[in-house]
C-alpha cells in the first residue's frame, strides 16, 4: 500500500489582451492527496482528492452583465483501476466527481445569447453548476519503453446549471 502526498499545488491563471499592453494573473493555493495500492497482480488502483482553489479576481475581465471573473477551481475526487492485460496493452476504467456547487459560476460574455438573455434582472434564474461525475474508460498500447498511447473516452466534460430554464438555453448547443 502506497499513499503519495503530493503537497501544495499553485495554480495561476493568466489573461493577455491582443493589444500586448496589459495582462493580469490570477493565483490560488490548494491541496492534492493521492494513493496507488495494487489488490491484485498486474491490477492497481489510484484515488486522489484536490481541495478547492481560491483563486484572485480578475479585475479588468468581466462577464455578462459586469460580473467579475472569480475563477476558482472546485475539488474534486478521482477513482481509477488500471489492469495491464499483457505487456503491451492496458486498460483502464475510472470516475471523477468535480464539485462545481462549491464555486460561484461566471457568466461569460462567450455563452449564447439565449442564455445570457435571461440574467440580469429580478427574475433570473440562480446561475451555479451542478456537481459532475464522469466516467471514463480507456485502453493503451505500448510500443516501447519511451513511447506508449492512450485512448480514452469521458462520459461528460461540461457541468449543467441548477436551473431548469438555462439548462434548456444550453441544451441547444
Amino acid at each position: 500500500n502506497l499513499t503519495a502526498y503530493e503537497g501544495i499545488l499553485p495554480a495561476t491563471t493568466e489573461r493577455a489582451w491582443f493589444d500586448g499592453e496589459r495582462s493580469e494573473s490570477s493565483h490560488g493555493v490548494g491541496l492534492r492527496v493521492a494513493s496507488q495500492f495494487a489488490p491484485a497482480k498486474n491490477v492497481v488502483v489510484e484515488t486522489s482528492y484536490r481541495s478547492r482553489i481560491d483563486m484572485n479576481p480578475l479585475a479588468n475581465l468581466q462577464g455578462v452583465h459586469g460580473a467579475q471573473a472569480q475563477l476558482d477551481i472546485p475539488s474534486r475526487f478521482e477513482a481509477q483501476l488500471n489492469w495491464q492485460i499483457s505487456e503491451q496493452l492496458i486498460a483502464s476504467v475510472g470516475v471523477r466527481h468535480i464539485f462545481y456547487s462549491e464555486v460561484g459560476a461566471f457568466p461569460s460574455r462567450a455563452m449564447p445569447a439565449r442564455f445570457s438573455s435571461l440574467l440580469g434582472d429580478s427574475t433570473s434564474p440562480e446561475f451555479a453548476w451542478r456537481d459532475l461525475s464522469v466516467l471514463t474508460a480507456g485502453l493503451g498500447i505500448r510500443f516501447t519503453e519511451q513511447l506508449t498511447a492512450h485512448l480514452e473516452y469521458n462520459s461528460r466534460a461540461q457541468p449543467t446549471p441548477t436551473s431548469k430554464a438555462l439548462a434548456d438555453a444550453l441544451g441547444q448547443d
